[in-house]
């Protein structure tokens, strides 16, 4: 077999062509691609840039393209796998896109003009489309499968949920039964179990009438269960610490500002003597590169946990403590729930979630599944290792 001919075979294999230059770390912006070019330099000059080096600085592009391809064939595929072509009808029956265009929707910078340039040219007409195309991704599947998950358990089974069952057309989406699995999963899988460090400051919030004083751990730690309203993480009765890591936040989440029996507002100052394991859905990692081989497989995790947090912390537009309030937070009680009793029998167990705040932006607030008992002030410390918060600062606010 002739040189030629092998090389267009190989290049009908792989779906590219050789670019046949040479590319330094510098000239690419992604950082996955940086460390394929650091670890293959083989070059002492640069192709893009035109510098030069006293040692090697610059990798094949070849070798970048293999990498780019593999990684662009982990989402999408050439449209010929999965739909029907038809000449007469203008082609491909369904949408599918040039490898410009697959650059523009993975929306990633890759590197300088150039090499970009020479990246969609060695792909010449090359077609793709998604590889999900008969189906959904796993993140789509999860989102709306918890859009139905909230619906059913807020009108239609609150309580049996578990034992709902129903005909899916589509035959993708997660039952409600496995939904809270899926979601601890997908909390396990991005890494969003942390902690709150010991000594770290919780500050939690109560609106009160001017002539009233709050000064112990029992009037600002966890509320006793008698009264309790329902909450965004808790139903009325079950009783939770509910705080904030800055005192603006904690004030921001109870109170509008003076009104008849609410004109001032004291927060307290909690720390923890010992680290409290929680569920950071506030701080979540960023959607990882299409190009990070290592972590790519966590894309749509990350995707859906991002979405589900901005879920989490919606704000609810309906008057508090109606009978409106109540239904709508149904469905984030049932998975602070579920985190709270069934989570740490398969994972390691947590002692409460961290969200964004939904009444100040950028505020972080937490629930913690701290009970009234273990809220005391500093004179009375525990003596044991279990979850606590210590009080140790009062600070009335008026305005």
């Amino acid at each position: 077999m002739g040189l030629t001919k092998r090389l267009y075979e190989e290049q009908l294999e792989r779906g590219w062509s050789s670019v046949g230059k040479y590319i330094c770390a510098d000239c690419l912006d992604s950082e996955p691609l940086k460390e394929i070019v650091a670890e293959n330099v083989e070059e002492t000059h640069c192709d893009y840039c035109k510098r030069e080096g006293e040692g090697a600085i610059a990798a094949d592009t070849d070798v970048v393209m293999t990498h780019i391809g593999e990684s662009f064939c982990s989402e999408y595929t050439d449209p010929a796998n999965l739909l029907y072509y038809e000449t007469a009808e203008g082609g491909y029956q369904g949408d599918w896109f040039h490898t410009d265009d697959l650059v523009a929707r993975i929306g990633e910078d890759i590197g300088c003009d150039a090499f970009v340039e020479d990246l969609i040219d060695a792909y010449s007409d090359e077609a793709w489309c998604d590889r999900d195309y008969h189906g959904s991704s796993p993140d789509v599947v999860l989102s709306f499968s918890w859009q139905r998950f909230a619906e059913l358990v807020k009108y239609e089974s609150r309580y049996l949920f578990l034992q709902h069952r129903e005909d899916d057309e589509f035959g993708e989406r997660v039952g409600p039964g496995e939904m809270l699995s899926r979601i601890a999963d997908y909390v396990v899988d991005a890494a969003v179990l942390t902690e709150i460090a010991a000594g770290t400051a919780v500050f939690r919030a109560r609106p009160h009438a001017s002539a009233e004083r709050y000064t112990s751990a029992a009037d600002l730690g966890t509320a006793p269960p008698e009264k309790t309203f329902s909450n965004r993480m808790s139903p009325a009765g079950i009783a939770h610490f509910y705080g904030a890591l800055d005192a603006e936040t904690a004030i921001a989440e109870v109170w509008d500002g003076p009104r008849v029996a609410r004109e001032v507002v004291t927060v307290g100052r909690f720390t923890n003597p010992t680290a409290l394991p929680v569920i950071d859905l506030a701080r979540l990692p960023e959607v990882p590169s299409i190009f990070d081989a290592e972590r790519r497989h966590l894309r749509p995790v990350i995707r859906f946990l991002r979405q589900f947090s901005e879920l989490v912390s919606e704000p609810v537009n309906t008057p508090a403590r109606s009978e409106q309030e109540v239904v709508a937070y149904v469905p984030t009680q049932i998975v602070s729930e579920y985190f709270r009793t069934i989570f740490g029998r398969e994972y390691p167990p947590v002692v409460g979630l961290v969200y964004q705040s939904a009444r100040r932006e950028d505020g972080v607030s937490c629930v913690l599944f701290v009970s009234r008992d273990r809220c005391v002030d500093a004179s009375a410390p525990l003596q044991d290792d279990e979850p606590a918060l210590v009080l140790e600062d009062v600070e009335r606010h008026e305005p």
